[in-house]
């Protein structure tokens, strides 16, 4: 699906040294009106800034919040991905088919996502993670919650309070994509940029999620987007990702690279190998094939349906009250350990997680 489960670069920040200019024919202020002009035509104008900082210039980019070509009703979200085709025509416009520009103009930022469709709340699945057993070295903590939304970030403990760049070499977020667009722009619809397919739209049915196809209008309401993203800042960080890309044979990350990748369309699968391949080293080690799932009695059938449409505190009252209160404990351990590993098992299919091989068990 377009909206779900495609690895999207939803942040990109690119320098190169100012001296290199010359030997395209440009000075750093020729160089930055022209690279605004091209941006602009691509992009709205906060989806992209180019600057010139100490020696070098910086262009930040949002590839998600492109703008499709023949297509100038849709919504500006972040939730779709331009094609390698594309992506490699703007890259070349901006000169860095020149060989020598575009192996000098290092990557410094770089933020990996996908979005997941969920079939329940996605604040669940993101209480989930809070309590999920991580690899050494790893914490997850609340970095924004309110009554609608959670924020959950897991990464290094910090290194360097004085620093902002301190929380390792992954920087893992979860987030309820459709509430921040809410929140943040207060729609109920968006128009995709591209119209879903036959198969999208009949997904999206079994979620219970309206879309029109005649308008290309998809409604947000019932629509559980469960984001998940990855976020790299500078070479120490990068590393991973350009030794990956490299194969091992550079660590820093160039667009020249990219551009080699996007050439053979390749850069897409890539990147998709390397951020199942993080999220397997933190988060999901374990081989999904090995996750417990207990049988239900029916009676614990009963309470599992009844506990689902119910408050928790008037059920344990009535428990208590008819002296089952262990009774009750028992079966909502039970309901929350099997709760817990359908949500995971769903995660591991939805990020494309089972699919992969070499789980390492701990």
């Amino acid at each position: 699906m377009s909206i779900s489960g495609k690895i999207l670069i939803d942040k990109l920040r690119i320098c190169t040294p100012v001296e290199v200019l010359a030997e395209i024919g440009h000075t750093d202020k020729s160089y930055i009106i022209k690279a605004r002009d091209i941006l602009s035509n691509y992009f709205s104008a906060r989806a992209y800034h180019v600057s010139k900082s100490r020696s070098e210039i910086k262009i930040t980019l949002t590839p998600t919040r492109f703008s499709p070509p023949h297509n100038n009703y849709f919504t500006d979200v972040n939730i779709e991905m331009p094609t390698e085709f594309w992506l490699l025509k703007l890259l070349k416009e901006l000169e860095f088919s020149n060989r020598r520009y575009s192996e000098l103009t290092r990557i410094v930022v770089i933020h990996l996502t996908k979005n997941i469709i969920v079939n329940n709340p996605v604040e669940q699945y993101i209480d989930f993670l809070k309590h999920y057993p991580l690899r050494f070295g790893y914490k997850s903590a609340f970095v924004f919650s309110s009554e609608n939304n959670h924020t959950l970030r897991i990464a290094t403990q910090k290194r360097n309070t004085e620093k902002d760049d301190i929380n390792g070499q992954r920087n893992i977020i979860f987030y309820n994509k459709v509430q921040e667009l809410i929140d943040k722009a207060n729609i109920d619809h968006i128009h995709p940029k591209i119209p879903l397919l036959k198969d999208e739209i009949k997904e999206l049915k079994l979620h219970d999620v309206f879309y029109k196809r005649k308008f290309n209008r998809l409604s947000l309401l019932n629509l559980n987007l469960l984001r998940c993203e990855l976020q790299y800042k500078y070479k120490e960080k990068i590393k991973p990702l350009a030794n990956f890309l490299n194969c091992n044979t550079n660590d820093t990350l160039t667009v020249a690279t990219l551009m080699d990748l996007l050439t053979k369309n390749q850069l897409y699968e890539k990147l998709d190998t390397f951020y199942i391949k993080q999220l397997k080293e933190v988060i999901f080690y374990k081989n999904p094939d090995k996750l417990e799932h207990k049988t239900f009695t029916s009676f614990q059938n009963a309470f599992s349906e009844l506990l689902k449409k119910s408050d928790i505190g008037e059920m344990q009252l009535i428990y208590n009250i008819c002296g089952l209160s262990d009774k009750f404990h028992k079966n909502l351990i039970k309901f929350f350990s099997n709760t817990n590993n359908d949500l995971c098992n769903e995660l591991y299919n939805k990020l494309g997680i089972a699919k992969s091989v070499d789980f390492i068990e701990v």
